[in-house]
């Protein structure tokens, strides 16, 4: 592969990519102003917010979803996506369809 004089590319991790879909989540990123999720979270950080509870029921979809993507052992319910509001549901449609990663692609999966 070439790249620019000057320019190295490197792979962005499953992490990075995975933390990428987070962001695209408006909960998400609120729950990161708020410091209920640290900047550089991961699956293991949503979880423990997940078990303590007092989340709305929008950020609990949201959290069961991103925690799906992740790997897909986490369970996710259908009825629990009714939570979804338009921006979330966009969020969940591009995973779906995404060209870059693959379709409903799993960041990290223990084969």
């Amino acid at each position: 592969m070439m790249t620019a004089p000057g320019y190295a590319f490197t792979e962005i991790s499953p992490l990075m990519r995975w933390r990428l879909l987070v962001y695209r989540c408006p909960a998400a990123r609120e729950l990161v102003d708020y410091c209920k999720l640290p900047v550089e979270m991961e699956p293991h950080d949503l979880n423990e917010l997940l078990l303590a509870g007092r989340l709305t029921a929008l950020e609990r979809a949201v959290l069961e979803f991103l925690l799906h993507t992740w790997d897909g052992q986490e369970p996710l319910e259908l009825s629990e996506l009714a939570a979804l509001d338009r921006d979330h549901l966009w969020v969940l449609t591009h995973w779906i369809s995404d060209r870059v990663n693959g379709p409903g692609c799993y960041f990290h999966r223990n084969s």
